[in-house]
């Protein structure tokens, strides 16, 4: 192929780096969170060929993953980390039940929640999913009587918009836009009016 690498999108880069790798043949294969990205024909071959140098020939996979359907169907073992330590480890349908047994996180409204951890432990894609920015692999996030994950997309992006503020490490403030107008855009989008009053200040 004749195009660059570095024109590649995130998919074709996941694509290309797991060929060379699977193409090396290497006594142990490390895959970091590839089913992450690209479509489900990709998945499925990455599956398949994982399972054929694990299975067919001989050789060790360490496979991370958030995807318990496919760490069931591609695993034999697993190990659930919590801080940067080993919280168990055995069978990964023992692994996956242990993982799934941790208490699930309820807010009430009025509440202020601390929420700490390493680098990499999860922070920021715990606000992603409870946001609705990032539908959970397994699970459900309610707000009220409201689970996001079940709204079409364009509904949940209108739910976001009227029910959560962000202030993300990166603020996505817009360079060419005066302050004010970038305190007031969000709110253009939700259908609120901008009085004339604090339009002419």
């Amino acid at each position: 192929h004749t195009t660059p690498v570095k024109r590649y999108s995130s998919g074709m880069t996941v694509r290309l780096g797991f060929a060379v790798a699977a193409f090396l043949e290497p006594e142990i294969l490390v895959v970091d969170e590839v089913l992450a990205i690209g479509d489900a024909e990709f998945q499925k071959k990455a599956i398949g060929k994982m399972q054929d140098v694990s299975k067919g020939e001989g050789r060790t996979v360490l496979f991370v993953s958030h995807k318990m359907g496919s760490m069931q169907r591609l695993c034999s073992r697993g190990v659930l980390l919590e801080n940067g330590k080993v919280k168990y480890m055995g069978s990964i349908s023992d692994t996956i039940r242990t993982y799934q047994n941790i208490p699930y996180l309820k807010v009430t409204s009025g509440e202020h929640i601390g929420i700490r951890g390493a680098s990499g432990s999860g922070k920021s894609s715990l606000l992603n999913v409870v946001s609705g920015l990032v539908l959970p692999d397994r699970g459900t996030v309610r707000w009220g009587a409201t689970v996001p994950g079940a709204l079409p997309e364009h509904e949940r992006d209108r739910w976001r918009g009227q029910h959560i503020g962000f202030v993300f490490q990166d603020f996505q403030l817009f360079p060419e836009l005066e302050a004010l107008e970038n305190v007031l855009l969000p709110a253009t989008f939700t259908g609120w009016r901008i009085p004339g009053a604090l339009i002419r200040r």
